[in-house]
C-alpha cells in the first residue's frame, strides 16, 4: 500500500486537470477509441484473445472473490490490462513528442511546443530535461500487473470494488474523493483515494511513479526493460521493502506476467 507524501499535495480537482492535459479528457483524445463499460456481472468483462487488445475500460467494479483462483486471475488481468496499455500508449506518444522537441532547435520553438514543454515540466515537477525524459518513460506491463495484483488482492479488496483503487494509493486530502480504511495509523484514520474508473487509477499510478521516490527505477527504465533489473527500484512503494520486491518477483514468475509485455492496443482502435 503506497502512502508516500507525493499524493498529499495533489487534490482531486488538480488530478482531473493533470489528467485532462496528459492523457486527454475524452475517448477520442489522443486518438484511441475507448469503450467505457459499467458492468454488473463477470460475463461483461472482455478477455483479450491475443496480443492486440481492444481499449475497453471499466468504471464500476464488482469483487472477483467468488471465482476460482485461475478464473479470478484471468478476469482481473482482463479488467486492468487495457487501461495499462492505453496509458502506456499515451505516455509513449508524449515521450516521442518530447524527444522530437528537445532534439530540434530549442532556441526557436513553435508556440505549441513551448506550451507543451512548460506544461510537462510543471506536471512532472522538474525543469531538468534529462530527468523529465525519465519521468515520461513507462515501464513494463508485467510490473504494473504484479503491483495491481498485490495491492488489490487480485481484485477482491474493498478499495478495488468501492473506489477503483487498484494500487493501494492513500489519500491525505479531505477535499478529494476517498474512502476510509478499516484501520488507523498511529491513532489517525487512514483513507484511500477513490477514482472514477480503472483508467484514472492507472494514470495516477504512473504519475506517482514519475514524481515519487522511485529515482532508481526511472534511471533504469530508460536503459532496459529487463524486469529483474527494474523491480528493486520499487522498494519504497511498500513498507515491506525487500519482501515486497520478492513478492513482485514471485507473482510475475508464477503467473508468467512477462508474456503481456509485448501486448498493445489493437491498431484498429487508434485514429
Amino acid at each position: 500500500m503506497v502512502n508516500h507524501p507525493v499524493c498529499k499535495s495533489v487534490n482531486h480537482l488538480l488530478l482531473a486537470v493533470l489528467t485532462l492535459f496528459i492523457f486527454g479528457c475524452n475517448e477520442s483524445n489522443p486518438g484511441i477509441n475507448i469503450q467505457t463499460v459499467s458492468y454488473a456481472s463477470i460475463e461483461d468483462i472482455y478477455v483479450p484473445v491475443d496480443s492486440l487488445v481492444a481499449p475497453v475500460t471499466y468504471d464500476t467494479l464488482i469483487s472477483l472473490e467468488e471465482l476460482t483462483v485461475d478464473e479470478r486471475k484471468e478476469k482481473f488481468i482482463a479488467l486492468i490490462l487495457p487501461s495499462i496499455l492505453i496509458t502506456r500508449y499515451r505516455l509513449e506518444k508524449r515521450l516521442n513528442r518530447f524527444k522530437d522537441i528537445v532534439e530540434g532547435d530549442t532556441l526557436n520553438l513553435k508556440r505549441k511546443d513551448r506550451r507543451f514543454l512548460k506544461s510537462v515540466k510543471s506536471i512532472y515537477r522538474t525543469n531538468d530535461l534529462e530527468e523529465l525524459e525519465k519521468r515520461l518513460h513507462p515501464h513494463p506491463v508485467s510490473i504494473v500487473l504484479a503491483q495491481a495484483a498485490i495491492e488489490s488482492a487480485w481484485g477482491t479488496s474493498r478499495f478495488f470494488t468501492e473506489a477503483n483503487n487498484v494500487f493501494g494509493v492513500w489519500s491525505f486530502d479531505s477535499n478529494e474523493s476517498r474512502i476510509a480504511a478499516n484501520s488507523t495509523r498511529e491513532g489517525s484514520q487512514v483513507y484511500l483515494k477513490k477514482y472514477n474508473s480503472l483508467l484514472e487509477a492507472v494514470e495516477d499510478y504512473f504519475l506517482i511513479i514519475a514524481r515519487g521516490p522511485y529515482g532508481k527505477l526511472r534511471n533504469r527504465r530508460v536503459k532496459t526493460n529487463e524486469v529483474s533489473d527494474l523491480l528493486p527500484g520499487l522498494i519504497n512503494y511498500s513498507e515491506l521493502n525487500e519482501k515486497y520486491i520478492a513478492k513482485l518477483e514471485k507473482i510475475i514468475r508464477k503467473n508468467d506476467l512477462t508474456r503481456f509485455d509485448h501486448y498493445q492496443i489493437d491498431p484498429q482502435y487508434i485514429d
